[in-house]
C-alpha cells in the first residue's frame, strides 16, 4: 500500500464527505471514473478513495508509533551512570541536543584549575557569557604544583575566574595558596567563592595569623563541612585564642556539621567549639593527633566536652606509630555518640576511650583498622560483656588465621583491608 505523507488533508476530506454525502453516493452509483489528479479536498471524492487515503495515514502513524523509543528520563539515567567517564560523556554530548545538558552536567561537574590549565580555561570555559560555569558543583584550585620553582598564578589571575556564574557551586578546594600574599582583587574573588559554598577543603595553605584565618572562614556563613590539612599561621599565638564576646560577635560557622582537621589547627578548632563562640552542631569530628602533642590532647578534650550531645561520629588518627597518651580525653559527655573509628595508628586509644563512653547507650559500632594488642583484652572483655554489649566491633582487616577470643565471637566482623573514612559514613550524619 502506498503511504501518504501526513498533511492537513484528511480532516478536510472527512468534513467534505460528512457535508456532502449525496454527492459521494451519486458518483458511486453512476460509475463515474475517478481522476487521480483531482484535489482530494473535492467533495466529489469517491468513498473508496477517501477510505484508502485515511487508511494510509493510519498505517503511517501506526508504524511511527511502533518505533522503539526510550523516555528521556531513561536517557538521563544512562548518562548519569557514566558520571566519571569523561571521554564517553563527551561522545554522548555529540549524539543529539537532548543528551547535551545531561552530559554537560557531569563533564563540568568537577573542575580542577592549576598553573597549566588556567590560560586554556579562561579561553574555552570561562569566557564572558559561557554556559559552562553554571554546571560546576566542585571546584579545585591549586597554586603551583608542589614545586618551589613553579610560578604562582592565583594572585595574578584568580579574579578572572567567573565565580558569580557558578550558581551550583557547593564544594571548593583550595591548595597551596599563600593568602597573606594575595592582592585585594584575588582575595575578594576567593571570598566571593567561599561565601556560596557548603563544603570547604583547605590543604597546605597559609595565613598571616589566626584573625586573618577566621576572617576568611567567617565569610562562609552556610558552611557545613570543613576539611583542613597542614594550615600554617605565620604569626602563631602560643596561648589559647582570646574568647569571643557573644554579645558583640557573630558565631563563627554556626551551621557546621562536619570537621576534619589535624591538631596543627588546634587553635581554630578550639575557637570554633568554645563556649564563647557558641559551639555549632557538629555531628562528625575527625582529628589527627601528632606524636607527643600534649597541648593537642588538651584541646581535643575541651572540644569533645563542648560538643556534648551533638557529636554522633568520631574519627581518630595519629601521625607516626607512637600516638600520644589520651588520659585527658573523655567521651562521657557525648551521650549520642553512635560510631567511633580508630585509625591504623590509633589502636592504642581503643580500650582507654571506650572505657570512658560507658554512659553512651547510643554507641552501636566501633571500627578499628587493627585488632587491639592482647594487653587491652581484659578491659575490652569487661566492656563487651557489660555496658557495651550491644555495640558491634568491626576490624578492617582480613581475618586469615587470626583467632578471635570467645567473648568477642558474635560481636565482631572482619570487613577486609578497605578502611572507613568520614565520607563513607556521611549519609548517617549529614
Amino acid at each position: 500500500m502506498e503511504l501518504v505523507e501526513p498533511t492537513t488533508l484528511v480532516p478536510s476530506m472527512y468534513l467534505a464527505h460528512q457535508a456532502n454525502p449525496a454527492t459521494y453516493g451519486k458518483r458511486a452509483r453512476s460509475g463515474e471514473s475517478w481522476n487521480a489528479n483531482a484535489d482530494p479536498r473535492d467533495p466529489g471524492i469517491r468513498p473508496d478513495e477517501f477510505l484508502r487515503t485515511v487508511t494510509s495515514f493510519t498505517v503511517l502513524f501506526s508504524l511511527r508509533a511502533m518505533e522503539p523509543r526510550l523516555p528521556s528520563e531513561t536517557h538521563d539515567l544512562i548518562i548519569d551512570h557514566l558520571h566519571d567517564d569523561v571521554p564517553t560523556l563527551r561522545q554522548c554530548s555529540l549524539v543529539c541536543k537532548a543528551w547535551l545538558p545531561a552530559a554537560r552536567l557531569h563533564i563540568f561537574s568537577i573542575v580542577d584549575i592549576s598553573l597549566y590549565s588556567i590560560d586554556a580555561m579562561l579561553q574555552t570555559i570561562f569566557y564572558p557569557g559561557a554556559p559552562f560555569p553554571s554546571y560546576i558543583r566542585e571546584l579545585h584550585i591549586i597554586d603551583g604544583q608542589e614545586r618551589t620553582f613553579d610560578p604562582k598564578w592565583v594572585p595574578r589571575k584568580v579574579h578572572l575566574v567567573p565565580f558569580d556564574a557558578m550558581t551550583q557551586l557547593s564544594r571548593l578546594a583550595l591548595e597551596q595558596i599563600a593568602f597573606e600574599e594575595l592582592p585585594g582583587a584575588a582575595m575578594d574573588a576567593l571570598r566571593g567563592a567561599v561565601s556560596r559554598v557548603k563544603h570547604l577543603d583547605l590543604a597546605h595553605v597559609s595565613f598571616s595569623d589566626l584573625s586573618a584565618y577566621t576572617g576568611f572562614l567567617g565569610g562562609a556563613p552556610s558552611l557545613r563541612s570543613l576539611i583542613t590539612c597542614n594550615t600554617t599561621l605565620l604569626h602563631v599565638q602560643l596561648d589559647a585564642p582570646a574568647p569571643r564576646d557573644p554579645a558583640t560577635s557573630t558565631p563563627l560557622l554556626p551551621h557546621l556539621r562536619e570537621v576534619n582537621v589535624d591538631l596543627g589547627d588546634r587553635q581554630l578548632l578550639d575557637l570554633i567549639c568554645s563556649p564563647e563562640n557558641g559551639p555549632p552542631p557538629i555531628g562528625a569530628l575527625s582529628v589527627t593527633l601528632r606524636t607527643n602533642d600534649y597541648m593537642g590532647n588538651a584541646v581535643l578534650a575541651r572540644v569533645l566536652k563542648s560538643l556534648g550531645g551533638s557529636l554522633t561520629h568520631l574519627f581518630l588518627e595519629s601521625f607516626g606509630d607512637d600516638p600520644p597518651p589520651v588520659e585527658q580525653v573523655n567521651l562521657s559527655s557525648n551521650a549520642k555518640l553512635h560510631t567511633i573509628v580508630f585509625g591504623n595508628t590509633a589502636i592504642a586509644w581503643m580500650a582507654p576511650l571506650l572505657n570512658t563512653c560507658t554512659a553512651s547507650p547510643s554507641l552501636k559500632r566501633v571500627y578499628s583498622h587493627r585488632v587491639p594488642p592482647p594487653h587491652d583484652f581484659p578491659v575490652l572483655k569487661e566492656l563487651c560483656l557489660g555496658p557495651l554489649s550491644g555495640c558491634e566491633i568491626v576490624f578492617m582487616q582480613e581475618q586469615g588465621n587470626l583467632r578471635v577470643p570467645e567473648w568477642l565471637e558474635g560481636r565482631v566482623r572482619f570487613s577486609g583491608p578497605s578502611g572507613v573514612e568520614m565520607p563513607d559514613l556521611r549519609a548517617e550524619y549529614s
